[in-house]
Protein backbone atom coordinates (compact mmCIF):
# COMPACT_ATOMS: atom_id res chain seq x y z
CA UNK A 1 0.00 0.00 0.00
CA UNK A 2 1.19 3.77 -1.00
CA UNK A 3 0.30 6.78 0.90
CA UNK A 4 0.91 9.47 -0.66
CA UNK A 5 0.89 13.25 -0.29
CA UNK A 6 2.42 16.61 -1.72
CA UNK A 7 5.50 16.35 1.08
CA UNK A 8 6.45 12.78 1.68
CA UNK A 9 5.70 9.26 0.82
CA UNK A 10 5.47 6.59 2.83
CA UNK A 11 5.50 2.72 0.86
CA UNK A 12 5.50 -0.78 3.39
CA UNK A 13 3.93 -3.61 3.95
CA UNK A 14 1.51 -4.41 6.62
CA UNK A 15 1.78 -7.84 8.30
CA UNK A 16 -2.00 -7.63 9.23
CA UNK A 17 -3.82 -4.89 7.17
CA UNK A 18 -6.72 -3.08 8.18
CA UNK A 19 -7.59 -2.95 4.59
CA UNK A 20 -6.60 -5.49 1.67
CA UNK A 21 -7.12 -3.94 -1.50
CA UNK A 22 -6.34 -1.17 -3.87
CA UNK A 23 -6.88 2.78 -2.94
CA UNK A 24 -7.72 4.79 -6.33
CA UNK A 25 -9.05 7.50 -6.85
CA UNK A 26 -12.59 6.25 -7.92
CA UNK A 27 -12.43 4.21 -4.48
CA UNK A 28 -11.32 1.07 -2.41
CA UNK A 29 -10.99 -2.84 -4.54
CA UNK A 30 -11.42 -4.83 -2.06
CA UNK A 31 -10.92 -9.20 -2.75
CA UNK A 32 -13.22 -11.19 -1.46
CA UNK A 33 -14.10 -11.03 2.31
CA UNK A 34 -16.31 -11.66 4.93
CA UNK A 35 -17.80 -8.91 7.09
CA UNK A 36 -18.25 -9.09 10.72
CA UNK A 37 -20.44 -6.44 11.20
CA UNK A 38 -23.07 -4.30 9.45
CA UNK A 39 -21.29 -2.39 5.87
CA UNK A 40 -22.99 0.71 5.66
CA UNK A 41 -22.91 2.56 2.33
CA UNK A 42 -24.73 6.26 3.36
CA UNK A 43 -26.14 7.25 -0.12
CA UNK A 44 -23.53 5.26 -2.32
CA UNK A 45 -24.47 1.70 -4.27
CA UNK A 46 -22.74 -1.35 -4.92
CA UNK A 47 -21.41 -2.27 -8.32
CA UNK A 48 -19.81 -4.25 -10.76
CA UNK A 49 -18.44 -3.99 -14.09
CA UNK A 50 -21.69 -3.76 -15.64
CA UNK A 51 -24.51 -3.09 -12.53
CA UNK A 52 -25.13 -1.45 -9.62
CA UNK A 53 -27.08 -1.72 -6.15
CA UNK A 54 -28.67 1.16 -5.44
CA UNK A 55 -29.98 1.86 -2.08
CA UNK A 56 -32.33 5.29 -1.17
CA UNK A 57 -35.86 5.56 0.15
CA UNK A 58 -37.47 4.01 -2.20
CA UNK A 59 -35.85 0.56 -1.62
CA UNK A 60 -32.91 -1.24 -3.21
CA UNK A 61 -32.62 -1.24 -6.98
CA UNK A 62 -31.34 -2.87 -9.98
CA UNK A 63 -29.66 -0.45 -12.11
CA UNK A 64 -27.32 -0.01 -15.22
CA UNK A 65 -23.80 0.77 -14.30
CA UNK A 66 -24.40 4.56 -15.31
CA UNK A 67 -27.49 4.65 -13.02
CA UNK A 68 -29.69 5.67 -16.32
CA UNK A 69 -31.70 2.78 -16.21
CA UNK A 70 -33.39 0.54 -14.79
CA UNK A 71 -31.57 -3.66 -14.62
CA UNK A 72 -32.98 -7.10 -14.44
CA UNK A 73 -33.28 -8.90 -11.65
CA UNK A 74 -33.48 -12.53 -11.24
CA UNK A 75 -33.80 -15.31 -9.02
CA UNK A 76 -35.54 -18.33 -8.08
CA UNK A 77 -37.96 -17.11 -5.35
CA UNK A 78 -38.34 -13.69 -4.22
CA UNK A 79 -40.19 -12.79 -0.85
CA UNK A 80 -40.34 -8.91 -0.02
CA UNK A 81 -42.92 -6.25 0.52
CA UNK A 82 -43.89 -6.75 -2.75
CA UNK A 83 -45.18 -9.93 -2.55
CA UNK A 84 -45.56 -10.02 1.47
CA UNK A 85 -47.63 -7.28 3.30
CA UNK A 86 -45.40 -6.60 6.11
CA UNK A 87 -46.38 -4.74 9.07
CA UNK A 88 -44.54 -1.52 8.09
CA UNK A 89 -46.35 -1.37 4.59
CA UNK A 90 -50.28 -0.82 4.73
CA UNK A 91 -50.77 -1.27 0.84
CA UNK A 92 -47.77 -2.74 -0.82
CA UNK A 93 -47.80 -2.41 -4.73
CA UNK A 94 -45.69 -4.45 -7.27
CA UNK A 95 -45.30 -1.58 -10.18
CA UNK A 96 -43.48 -1.75 -13.44
CA UNK A 97 -41.45 1.77 -13.51
CA UNK A 98 -41.72 2.34 -16.64
CA UNK A 99 -44.75 2.11 -19.22
CA UNK A 100 -45.39 -1.20 -20.98
CA UNK A 101 -43.39 -3.28 -18.10
CA UNK A 102 -44.03 -6.53 -18.85
CA UNK A 103 -44.64 -9.77 -16.16
CA UNK A 104 -43.85 -12.54 -18.54
CA UNK A 105 -43.67 -16.49 -18.02
CA UNK A 106 -40.32 -18.74 -19.68
CA UNK A 107 -40.18 -18.16 -23.14
CA UNK A 108 -40.45 -21.87 -23.66
CA UNK A 109 -43.31 -23.98 -25.08
CA UNK A 110 -45.80 -25.34 -22.07
CA UNK A 111 -44.02 -23.02 -19.27
CA UNK A 112 -46.26 -21.22 -17.18
CA UNK A 113 -46.31 -18.57 -14.39
CA UNK A 114 -49.38 -18.84 -11.54
CA UNK A 115 -50.91 -16.69 -9.15
CA UNK A 116 -51.89 -18.20 -5.87
CA UNK A 117 -54.13 -16.91 -3.39
CA UNK A 118 -55.16 -18.50 0.10
CA UNK A 119 -57.90 -20.88 -0.11
CA UNK A 120 -59.32 -20.94 3.73
CA UNK A 121 -58.06 -24.20 5.46
CA UNK A 122 -56.26 -25.57 2.26
CA UNK A 123 -53.19 -23.06 1.47
CA UNK A 124 -51.91 -21.42 -1.28
CA UNK A 125 -53.84 -22.25 -4.33
CA UNK A 126 -53.88 -21.33 -8.38
CA UNK A 127 -56.24 -18.68 -9.18
CA UNK A 128 -54.65 -18.24 -12.98
CA UNK A 129 -51.86 -18.13 -14.97
CA UNK A 130 -50.26 -17.32 -17.95
CA UNK A 131 -49.05 -20.65 -20.23
CA UNK A 132 -46.92 -20.29 -22.72
CA UNK A 133 -48.27 -22.61 -25.96
CA UNK A 134 -48.56 -22.30 -30.17
CA UNK A 135 -51.72 -19.61 -29.26
CA UNK A 136 -50.28 -18.37 -25.54
CA UNK A 137 -53.30 -18.00 -22.92
CA UNK A 138 -54.16 -16.52 -19.87
CA UNK A 139 -56.43 -18.98 -17.50
CA UNK A 140 -58.64 -18.23 -14.82
CA UNK A 141 -59.36 -20.74 -12.09
CA UNK A 142 -57.31 -23.89 -11.20
CA UNK A 143 -56.14 -24.26 -14.91
CA UNK A 144 -58.33 -22.79 -16.23
CA UNK A 145 -61.17 -24.53 -15.13
CA UNK A 146 -63.60 -21.28 -15.41
CA UNK A 147 -62.26 -19.14 -17.73
CA UNK A 148 -59.73 -19.26 -21.22
CA UNK A 149 -58.34 -16.88 -23.05
CA UNK A 150 -55.70 -16.85 -25.79
CA UNK A 151 -53.82 -14.33 -27.48
CA UNK A 152 -55.52 -14.91 -30.77
CA UNK A 153 -58.51 -13.79 -29.34
CA UNK A 154 -60.14 -17.13 -28.74
CA UNK A 155 -61.99 -17.68 -25.40
CA UNK A 156 -64.24 -20.30 -23.70
CA UNK A 157 -65.79 -21.27 -20.39
CA UNK A 158 -65.29 -24.14 -17.47
CA UNK A 159 -62.86 -25.75 -18.90
CA UNK A 160 -62.91 -26.14 -22.67
CA UNK A 161 -60.74 -25.35 -25.46
CA UNK A 162 -61.21 -21.72 -26.36
CA UNK A 163 -62.95 -21.16 -29.74
CA UNK A 164 -63.11 -18.38 -32.14
CA UNK A 165 -65.74 -15.30 -31.93
CA UNK A 166 -69.16 -17.10 -33.27
CA UNK A 167 -70.52 -16.33 -36.70
CA UNK A 168 -73.04 -13.12 -36.54
CA UNK A 169 -76.99 -13.69 -36.22
CA UNK A 170 -79.07 -12.52 -38.48
CA UNK A 171 -82.15 -11.07 -36.50
CA UNK A 172 -84.85 -9.99 -39.67
CA UNK A 173 -87.49 -10.28 -36.42
CA UNK A 174 -85.39 -7.53 -34.13
CA UNK A 175 -88.00 -6.58 -31.72
CA UNK A 176 -86.53 -7.52 -28.12
CA UNK A 177 -88.18 -7.49 -24.78
CA UNK A 178 -86.57 -9.07 -21.69
CA UNK A 179 -90.20 -9.76 -20.16
CA UNK A 180 -90.82 -14.01 -20.65
CA UNK A 181 -94.56 -13.54 -20.37
CA UNK A 182 -96.66 -16.36 -19.31
CA UNK A 183 -98.60 -18.77 -21.84
CA UNK A 184 -101.89 -16.98 -23.13
CA UNK A 185 -102.50 -19.83 -25.76
CA UNK A 186 -104.51 -22.70 -24.96
CA UNK A 187 -105.66 -26.02 -26.94
CA UNK A 188 -108.07 -25.98 -29.97
CA UNK A 189 -111.35 -28.08 -30.29
CA UNK A 190 -111.06 -31.21 -30.21
CA UNK A 191 -111.82 -32.18 -33.96
CA UNK A 192 -114.30 -34.60 -35.43
CA UNK A 193 -117.87 -34.15 -37.35
CA UNK A 194 -121.40 -32.50 -35.68
CA UNK A 195 -121.10 -30.41 -32.73
CA UNK A 196 -121.57 -33.24 -30.41
CA UNK A 197 -118.38 -33.87 -31.44
CA UNK A 198 -116.24 -30.41 -30.91
CA UNK A 199 -116.34 -30.66 -35.38
CA UNK A 200 -115.72 -27.17 -36.60
CA UNK A 201 -118.76 -27.04 -38.21
CA UNK A 202 -120.00 -24.56 -35.66
CA UNK A 203 -119.40 -20.77 -35.44
CA UNK A 204 -118.47 -21.19 -31.89
CA UNK A 205 -115.80 -23.82 -32.65
CA UNK A 206 -113.92 -21.99 -34.99
CA UNK A 207 -113.78 -18.89 -32.95
CA UNK A 208 -112.19 -20.85 -30.01
CA UNK A 209 -109.66 -21.79 -32.90
CA UNK A 210 -109.21 -18.09 -33.88
CA UNK A 211 -108.78 -17.29 -30.67
CA UNK A 212 -106.08 -19.74 -29.90
CA UNK A 213 -103.93 -19.64 -32.31
CA UNK A 214 -103.94 -15.50 -32.47
CA UNK A 215 -102.75 -16.40 -28.65
CA UNK A 216 -100.60 -18.97 -29.94
CA UNK A 217 -98.47 -15.67 -32.21
CA UNK A 218 -98.36 -13.98 -29.02
CA UNK A 219 -96.74 -16.54 -27.64
CA UNK A 220 -94.46 -17.03 -30.22
CA UNK A 221 -93.61 -13.53 -30.45
CA UNK A 222 -92.73 -13.52 -27.01
CA UNK A 223 -90.34 -16.35 -27.34
CA UNK A 224 -88.70 -14.71 -30.32
CA UNK A 225 -88.18 -11.18 -28.28
CA UNK A 226 -86.83 -12.51 -25.37
CA UNK A 227 -84.11 -14.87 -27.59
CA UNK A 228 -83.44 -10.95 -29.47
CA UNK A 229 -82.57 -9.79 -26.04
CA UNK A 230 -80.16 -12.41 -25.10
CA UNK A 231 -78.59 -12.35 -28.61
CA UNK A 232 -78.16 -8.38 -28.26
CA UNK A 233 -76.62 -8.70 -24.38
CA UNK A 234 -74.45 -11.69 -25.95
CA UNK A 235 -73.26 -9.13 -28.79
CA UNK A 236 -73.02 -6.00 -26.37
CA UNK A 237 -70.61 -8.71 -24.38
CA UNK A 238 -68.72 -8.98 -27.52
CA UNK A 239 -69.15 -13.20 -26.98
CA UNK A 240 -71.43 -13.61 -30.30
CA UNK A 241 -70.87 -11.30 -33.60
Amino acid sequence: MVITNTRWAYKNTFTSPKINGTVTTDGLTLPAFTAGADITLGANSIKDATYRLKFDAQGITSRNLADTAYAEVRGTNFRGEIFYVATQVASPVLQGSIDAASLEAKNTDANYFVFKARDTGVGQAEVARLLGADDPEFRIGNNGNAFRGSYAGYLAFYGTAPIAKPSAYTQTYATADKTHAAETSADFPAGGVGTAAGGWDTAANRDAAITRFNALRVDVADVKQLVNSIIDDLQALGLVA
